[in-house]
């Protein structure tokens, strides 16, 4: 009998019970109402708190963060919830748009689209009443419904493995607020790493007690991360690598045959055809779109420092004020070297879950967690200031589809820790039954405190941007024709109109998008050339594309504007 799922218990094995209780049903009814109940009131223990960890970030609902007038990532994660929704309501295909790169278009299969949200932006757009704010509503709620399903899987998780509620508590709270993903707060599709707990958690429940809807449910979550989170790959390719690990152990290979062989050729068969039937659409627009690969240096200064593992930064740890700043100043290589420090209470814990010997899922995790650590220093090794002339592994990982298209290798960081937070737990467990045996009860109770304190205290920091309460240039944009809209002055990254267009609908002539096609930038670049070397020639351009609307977000030379006027251009200057 497996003690994680009592309801499979005979209530007559349990304790006595009344004639009702007793009643067909009425046991299990009974404990599964209570389950739910105390379910509920952990989804909602990790709501408030992290809303709490993060309420600079997302308060208030109506607000953006913007940095030197630009919301940068911030911007297109709501254009996208806008895009999606919309489109998805007209009974449109969400990833060809010719809303952006206005007359060609743009194709969105590699673009970091986050598809999967529709459902909450839909709801929160009817909640709100159809207000033209609804995007931004919805994305601070689901960067809070984010970190919360992070904190939430991460615990349930390590639950599921069987550690306690306190022991389960603190590497949990250390990796959903870690530095990683505060961070990157703007980005819905790396906050969607919740998928990896969340399918860790569905593999537990399946590896104790198989049965088809498991597998099939499991499946059907493993393919929906590719419509949520870039993550997506990593999760396929970290089962693979753990799987294959526990394949070398005797007992757990024994272990993963018996599993296959207890679900059976149908459950198996049932289970990849739904993984195959939904991811299939995805990769149908994924096989058509064709981008631009990501600069070659990319691949090199977006990856980790190894030193930072280890090395906080002033601007998200403000717990040790200055005290490592002369290490601090020596990361110099990589991306900037602190977005992926583990947190002092997970390491010390780690450390202690890795003194003694490992069972063999600790084995195959340590050994995943590793691989994936390297990975995320990229085809270099760079330690401080050193950038170290060895390869590594992603020289080579770096050509293969799809990870050619990862440009940010500093992102496996997150995956890594996420495969040490159970080694952590169970470092943290050993680290209090020393005390207790050592010492004293009371001396465990302390400890755990005192490592929980300092993880919330060493996690916890304020949004290094204000979020303010977003202005709605309505008299403005109340001026535009029902027509294309181009903007001025030109930028490369155009998020802040991006987010305007949420507002006014109309088409625009270029796009702030992660991926672009060849098409995509000769069409801009060739607007930008023509307005600041042959403004006629620019005329042209716009009129032959239809486009009627001259949004000016910026300030423009006076005589430029005025012989867009004179040519016949809407020309509408949005105060800021």
């Amino acid at each position: 009998m497996n003690p994680s799922i009592p309801e499979l218990a005979e209530p007559s094995q349990r304790h006595p019970a009344s004639d009702a209780t007793m009643a067909r049903g009425g046991w299990l009814a009974t404990v599964t109402a209570s389950r739910a109940v105390r379910l509920a009131a952990l989804v909602v223990t990790c709501a408030v708190f992290s809303l709490a960890m993060i309420r600079d970030t997302v308060v208030p609902f109506d607000g953006i963060a913007f940095e030197q007038g630009d919301p940068r990532d911030s911007g297109q994660m709501v254009w996208n919830l806008w895009h999606v929704a919309d489109s998805v309501l007209h009974g449109k295909n969400p990833f060809e748009t010719n809303r952006l790169y206005y007359p060609i278009g743009a194709n969105l299969a590699k673009h970091t689209l986050v598809s999967g949200f529709v459902p909450v932006t839909l709801l929160v757009r009817l909640l709100s009443g159809d207000s033209p704010l609804h995007p931004i509503y919805a994305f601070n709620i689901l960067v809070w419904l984010s970190y919360t399903l992070l904190l939430l899987f991460s615990y349930l998780s390590l639950r599921a493995l069987g550690f306690g509620v306190c022991v389960s508590l603190v590497p949990s709270i250390g990796y959903a607020f870690s530095d990683f993903y505060y961070l990157h707060a703007s980005h819905l599709n790396l906050l969607a790493g919740f998928f990896m707990p969340l399918c860790a958690l569905l593999v537990i429940r399946l590896c104790q007690a198989p049965c088809h809807s498991r597998a099939v449910l499991t499946a059907l979550a493993l393919a929906s991360a590719a419509y949520f989170t870039e993550f997506f790959v990593s999760i396929l390719f970290g089962f693979a690598t753990f799987g294959l690990a526990m394949l070398i152990g005797k007992s757990t290979r024994q272990k993963i045959v018996a599993l296959f062989r207890t679900l059976g050729r149908r459950t198996l068969v049932v289970s990849l055809l739904v993984f195959a039937g939904v991811l299939s659409p995805l990769l149908f627009e994924y096989a058509r779109c064709h981008t631009l690969m990501p600069g070659a240096t990319d691949y090199y200064s977006l990856s980790a420092n190894l030193a930072g593992y280890v090395l906080p930064a002033r601007q998200t740890t403000w717990l040790y004020g200055d005290l490592l700043l002369p290490l601090q100043q020596k990361v110099t290589t990589g991306f900037s070297g602190f977005e992926i420090f583990l947190g002092y209470p997970f390491l010390l814990c780690l450390i202690a879950g890795l003194v003694r010997p490992r069972t063999g899922y600790q084995a195959g995790l340590l050994f995943t967690g590793l691989m994936f650590l390297i990975l995320s220093l990229g085809p270099h090794l760079k330690v401080f200031n050193q950038d170290l002339p060895v390869p590594l592994p992603y020289t080579w990982l770096m050509k293969v589809p799809p990870f050619d298209q990862n440009r940010c290798p500093v992102r496996f960081a997150a995956v890594a820790m996420f495969l040490f937070v159970p080694i952590s737990a169970a470092g943290l467990s050993r680290i209090l039954r020393t005390l207790e045996r050592r010492l004293s009860k009371a001396s465990s109770v302390v400890g755990w405190a005192v490592l929980l304190g300092w993880t919330v205290l060493e996690t916890y920091s304020p949004a290094v941007l204000t979020h303010g309460h977003f202005h709605i240039p309505a008299k403005e944009l109340a001026q535009l024709k029902p027509a294309p809209v181009t903007y001025l002055p030109l930028v490369e990254k155009p998020c802040a109109q991006s987010v305007l267009q949420t507002l006014h609908g109309y088409p625009m002539t270029n796009g702030c998008l992660a991926r672009h096609s060849l098409e995509e930038l000769v069409w801009a670049g060739e607007l930008d050339r023509a307005f600041h070397e042959d403004l006629f020639h620019y005329v042209a351009l716009l009129k032959q594309s239809r486009v009627e609307n001259i949004l000016v977000v910026d300030r423009v030379a006076p005589d430029k504007l005025q012989t867009l006027r004179s040519s016949g251009f809407n020309v509408v200057e949005v105060k800021r």
